[in-house]
């Protein structure tokens, strides 16, 4: 009978700890153990457990015949990232996050840093060896909303402006938060292509806008793919302002959000401050 397992490590710790007592463990009761990428799936035995950090094994070995394994909350990123390199870090890693949420809630187990041993399908009672937690130094992340997984009601997270991409000339990004909205009409900003979980999530803009005796058409948009909500303000008096969106994500799936100016201008400023994502509901 072909039996094939997978433990997802989500962490740095969770690598040190249980890596190798999951490996060595199940070797001793006569599994075969791979590790690395999804791309490794044709050493695949028909008596295997998988021990990677790569979440992609689940697209191979069904949800309840896995163990995700978080010891710390998300801190992929300390400080703020505002560089085309750090944003796409922040977007992998939110995929691999809503991935494993994904696999707990098709009946995966889960494994948090409280807990000395696990059970696994036909693997049996796994125990880690005794560790000493050292104290982490971490920044608020903009995936604090994956400090548990799956996201409960109520899971948050703000993401500040220099997560997202600002157009300048003809390139996507490059531009800054605090934009003049003198010119054609166009794409403001957009970003951050981050992940959410199925379930009911809201997101609220903080900007601020100067219409300087102008009437800017602003739209502001939340979507995944080309299924979208969607708010029109047109402002006509200086101030700081709140935009409120919800959407029901159906899917695993990056959110994308986008400002617009819907038509051209002679005078105006908009800064972007920041965007809060909050889970309302569960699917």
């Amino acid at each position: 009978m072909m039996r094939r397992l997978f433990v997802l490590l989500l962490d740095t710790v969770s690598t040190e700890v249980w890596s190798k007592a999951v490996a060595d463990d199940a070797r001793s009761r006569g599994w075969d153990v791979i590790e690395g990428p999804v791309a490794n799936w044709p050493k695949l035995t028909d008596r295997c457990v998988v021990v990677s950090d790569d979440p992609d094994w689940g697209i191979i070995v069904p949800p309840v015949e896995c163990a995700v394994i978080m010891m710390t909350p998300p801190s992929i990123v300390d400080g703020r990232p505002n560089d085309s390199e750090a944003k796409e870090k922040l977007a992998l890693a939110s995929a691999r996050y809503a991935k494993a949420a994904a696999m707990l809630a098709g009946g995966g187990v889960r494994v948090d840093s409280e807990m000395t041993s696990f059970t696994l399908a036909d693997l049996g009672n796994v125990t880690r060896p005794d560790y000493t937690s050292r104290p982490l130094k971490r920044s608020p992340s903009p995936l604090d909303y994956f400090a548990t997984i799956p996201p409960p009601v109520g899971a948050a997270a703000v993401w500040p402006a220099e997560i997202m991409a600002f157009p300048k000339g003809s390139e996507l990004d490059g531009g800054k938060p605090d934009m003049d909205l003198t010119g054609r009409a166009r794409l403001l900003f957009h970003g951050p292509h981050l992940y959410l979980t199925p379930g009911l999530w809201r997101v609220t803009f903080q900007i601020s806008v100067d219409p300087e005796g102008d009437v800017p058409p602003l739209r502001f948009e939340w979507k995944h793919g080309e299924d979208m909500v969607y708010c029109d303000a047109p402002i006509n008096q200086s101030g700081r302002y709140e935009i409120r969106l919800e959407r029901r994500w159906e899917v695993v799936g990056p959110s994308q959000i986008t400002g617009w100016l819907m038509q051209a201008i002679f005078n105006g400023r908009l800064e972007l401050h920041d965007c809060r994502i909050e889970k309302l509901a569960d699917a």
